[in-house]
């Protein structure tokens, strides 16, 4: 896991490549009492699409601490508007006072990946469905490939004479 604050782009990006080509979602959690945490952030968001190389990703812009609002640097409008810009979801929490708002942003995500699998799987089977002509070879080819395997074992070899 990555957090905005410790995160380097420059030195970690072939780590975090290493990272993401198995995973399906991310929540990059920045602090909205630090801007540069929070340019971290977007970098690092920036690299998890770059590296993934795909659309079949589910990213979110977490800004954390907001139970200490007097200390804010980064405004849920810039946060938000960062996200709209990368493409990916925007939550506010507190990690220390209230768990809840963490809960929510990670069901949110956690079910977005979910319906994202349930709908691949669904396509998957349409695709196998929809051309049964490829399901008629197939099992055409099964059911000879069998009956050859049965066939060699049923009949001996026989010694061919001159």
């Amino acid at each position: 896991m990555y957090h905005a604050g410790y995160f380097t782009v420059r030195s970690d990006t072939s780590q975090v490549d290493k990272d993401i080509k198995w995973a399906d979602a991310f929540l990059v959690v920045y602090s909205i009492t630090d801007k540069n945490s929070f340019n971290n952030a977007i970098q690092l968001v920036e690299a998890i699409y770059d590296g993934k190389g795909t659309d079949e990703l589910h990213v979110a812009l977490v800004g954390n601490k907001i139970d200490l609002e007097h200390f804010r640097k980064v405004t849920t409008k810039e946060g938000q508007s960062a996200a709209e810009q990368l493409g990916c979801m925007f939550f506010e929490v507190s990690a220390s006072e209230n768990y809840d708002n963490v809960q929510e942003a990670l069901n949110v995500v956690f079910r977005k990946v979910a319906l994202h699998h349930k709908y691949m799987q669904q396509e998957k089977e349409k695709r196998k469905n929809n051309n049964p002509q490829i399901e008629k070879k197939k099992q055409k080819f099964g059911n000879s490939l069998f009956n050859w395997k049965n066939e060699k074992k049923r009949s001996p070899r026989r010694a061919e004479t001159l």
